[in-house]
């Protein structure tokens, strides 16, 4: 979903979780179509072959990008940061040795 009024994609969506939830308000309150999925790869595949269009997009946070990326699962990166004092963490994302990513 989208920091804002609108969604930042269509449905449907894809949830790495190692445990599904009983209830997901979005689908419940605005009728979006969930998939939890147990592991980031198994989801990927999923979400590639669910788009019509041939493109995915993953959101979640530096732990999820980061195993993207070591795993070879990412494309093109566009990094939205924000900071959180509370976290305490020097960096956003944990990614041990990054693949090169192709420029474009």
């Amino acid at each position: 979903m989208a920091y804002g009024a609108q969604p930042a994609g269509t449905t449907p969506f894809f949830v790495v979780t190692h445990s599904s939830p009983n209830d997901i308000r979005l689908e419940r309150e605005l009728g979006l179509r969930f998939t939890c999925v147990n592991g980031l790869t198994a989801t990927v595949d999923q979400a590639c072959t669910a788009a019509t269009d041939g493109h995915d997009v993953i959101m979640g946070g530096g732990d999820v990008i980061g195993q993207a990326v070591e795993k070879g699962l990412v494309d093109e990166l566009h990094l939205h940061l924000a900071p959180d004092p509370a976290r305490r963490r020097d960096s956003a994302l944990s990614v041990r040795y990054p693949p090169a990513l192709p420029s474009t």
